[in-house]
């Protein structure tokens, strides 16, 4: 699944899996849920919405089949999303640190 973090008083992270047409919404509230049978152009719609919370409350909730994921479940699909890869990590501290000249400090 690809796992996106995404801006939004309601939803947290958004993870979409074009082949089996699954999306899985995080909140804030850390539950999450997924939805079945859902297009590619409804997921695309909803990333590129200013408000993915009311896109998500107007074309998506009640629409498509769903179920509750386990927290197990919720910590496999979201893990991504909720920090960076310390590889990745450590990259983007050192490019900042060259491009302020200073030494790289890890966080």
């Amino acid at each position: 699944m690809q796992v996106s973090s995404v801006k939004s008083s309601n939803l947290l992270a958004v993870a979409f899996d074009a082949g089996s047409e699954r999306l899985a919404v995080q909140f804030q509230s850390r539950r999450a849920w997924i939805y079945q049978c859902v297009p590619f152009h409804t997921y695309r719609s909803l990333m590129q919405a200013d408000s993915k919370g009311s896109y998500f409350a107007r074309h998506i909730r009640g629409r498509f089949p769903d179920a509750e994921l386990a927290p197990a479940e919720v910590a496999d699909i979201f893990a991504a999303a909720a920090s960076p890869a310390p590889a990745t990590e450590r990259w983007l501290v050192s490019v900042l640190a060259q491009v302020r000249g200073a030494s790289p400090v890890l966080l």
